[in-house]
């Protein structure tokens, strides 16, 4: 039996239409490293610190951005890591972390677990810039009003269980990069 030449023909149209958007949205996808910095006091492990300034980086894909909700974009981490300049620390997160900004608060957070499992805030704040931030692009600087880090939220790191019991001086950033290695201004 002979096949339609139109039928075919619509066939190869919408497969030529799919592999398009594939491209497009890979064109569209880019890793992004937002990065949280403060001083803080907590413990990590057994140790105490106080005053710490102290470095979140996470590593993220743009094509992975949720959304929680209206206007509640999350992003789950691929890799994080840490930084705590008084005890001379660095090391990863091994617990899964997300990032979610909440529009209608204004509010970035740092999220213990998965964007799906809508976790504990770990530490959060906020700014004007978050109305509108979607996640998926870069972000200079910007400076935290009412920093917090809510009591009891603890994370696994590389280096025994990392707490935060209070946070200042918080700045968030978020850099696209060229090939994981450059930020692209």
């Amino acid at each position: 039996m002979m096949r339609s030449p139109t039928r075919w023909g619509w066939r190869t149209v919408a497969a030529a239409i799919g592999a398009s958007c594939a491209i497009v949205t890979l064109a569209h996808a880019a890793p992004i490293t937002y990065t949280m910095r403060g001083v803080a006091s907590g413990t990590l492990g057994a140790t105490g610190f106080s005053g710490a300034t102290f470095t979140v980086t996470v590593v993220a894909d743009t094509a992975t951005v949720n959304l929680l909700g209206p206007e509640v974009p999350c992003i789950d981490a691929r890799q994080a890591t840490f930084t705590i300049d008084s005890l001379g620390t660095s090391g990863s997160i091994t617990t899964p972390i997300s990032i979610a900004d909440n529009a209608a608060w204004q509010l970035i957070a740092l999220v213990r677990g998965r964007c799906i499992e809508s976790g504990s805030l770990w530490t959060n704040g906020r700014n004007p810039n978050f109305g509108n931030y979607n996640l998926a692009g870069a972000l200079p600087p910007v400076a935290l009003e009412m920093p917090s880090a809510p009591p009891g939220i603890t994370v696994e790191t590389s280096k025994g269980m990392l707490v935060i019991h209070s946070v200042s001086a918080l700045t968030f950033e978020a850099n696209l990069n060229d090939g994981g290695t450059r930020p692209v201004s």
